[in-house]
């Protein structure tokens, strides 16, 4: 189970966050936040029931735009 002891709130910081991302090269990068939804996962196995921020980003690399939700 996770070292935490309590759920995080919507005003709490992330200290250290998780491994799993695309790394893109360093530099600046255009963004638009195109959504924003304030959503509950339900717990599992590695991470027990709290808060979730579901967004979905448009990235311009300058090669091209990519998309992603979270």
């Amino acid at each position: 189970m996770s070292e935490m002891e309590r759920e995080l709130g919507w005003d709490d910081e992330i200290e250290k966050d998780s491994g799993e991302f695309i790394l893109l090269p360093e530099g600046d990068y255009n963004f638009t936040v195109e959504s924003f939804e304030r959503g509950r996962h339900g717990g599992s196995e590695k991470l027990p029931a709290c808060n979730k921020a579901i967004l979905r980003l448009r990235i311009d690399t300058g090669e091209r735009i990519s998309t992603d939700q979270s």
